[in-house]
């Protein structure tokens, strides 16, 4: 079957005659000639296009089907959240994907539900990162296994406030979503907001030195009470991450039982 020509645009053709004018060899020719080159020059730059857009369409097919594991798309939520970089949340939730928050504080506030992955980018990533800086957000566990239908962890999170420099410190519960099924990537996620701890700017210092030396994106509860600065303000994030302990404990011990 005879392989279809590429269409060629009236913009094509006039860069083409552009072109062969430009040549000097060309200048003996008749204008009938001329016009003959030009067409066969315009030819080359439609098929140029059209191999340019069959590329274009692989790459883009290749990124929606690329799968992601549970880890890496709770990393890349991270990473797309801390630096205030949108362009990264398509590669970790999916385009259907729904929000739900759960705020049990209000020394923050969220909507309380977002769907789509344009609305959630906006209260996640885009609106958050107006609001806050020096943002550190941890997963205090990590998927034991790549494709997960379903995973719950605790995060703990620390930050500061554009307006007037106040520090944040809060943590919660996660519970992901995912289409394990396709590529991977989130389909809904819950945020339980349990605590956040609203200090004073002159303890900036101290708790960001804390966060900074703590491993990222990933931590332990006990690695993230290691170094936490003796501030009263910090306490119920202190009890938080001890009481997860306490029952992370209280699980090994029935088990070995």
């Amino acid at each position: 079957m005879p392989i279809k020509p590429p269409p060629i645009l009236e913009r094509d053709i006039a860069r083409a005659r552009q072109i062969a004018r430009s040549w000097k060899p060309l200048g003996h020719l008749s204008p009938a000639d001329a016009e003959i080159v030009a067409r066969a020059i315009a030819e080359g730059i439609a098929e140029g296009r059209r191999y340019g857009l069959e590329i274009g369409h692989d790459c883009d097919r290749m990124s929606r089907f690329t799968v992601i594991n549970a880890a890496a798309a709770i990393s890349t939520y991270i990473l797309a959240k801390d630096g205030n970089r949108p362009q990264l949340m398509k590669h970790a939730f999916a385009e259907d994907c729904e929000l739900e928050i759960v705020a049990k504080t209000d020394a923050i506030s969220f909507p309380r539900s977002a769907r789509g992955l344009e609305q959630i980018t906006r209260v996640l990533v885009t609106d958050f990162g107006e609001q806050f800086s020096d943002i550190r957000t941890f997963g205090l566990s990590r998927p034991s296994s790549d494709h997960l239908p379903h995973f719950h962890c605790d995060w703990l999170v620390g930050m500061s406030s554009r307006q007037g420099g106040a520090v944040r410190v809060g943590c919660g519960h996660y519970g992901w979503q995912f289409d394990h099924a396709d590529d991977g990537r989130v389909k809904k996620l819950v945020i339980d907001i349990e605590i956040m701890c609203v200090l004073p700017v002159e303890t900036a210092g101290p708790i960001m030195q804390w966060l900074d030396e703590l491993p990222y994106p990933w931590c332990s509860h006990v690695r993230a009470r290691e170094g936490m600065p003796t501030i009263d303000g910090l306490r119920p994030v202190e009890c938080f991450l001890r009481s997860v302990d306490a029952l992370v404990e209280d699980t090994a011990s029935i088990k070995r039982a």
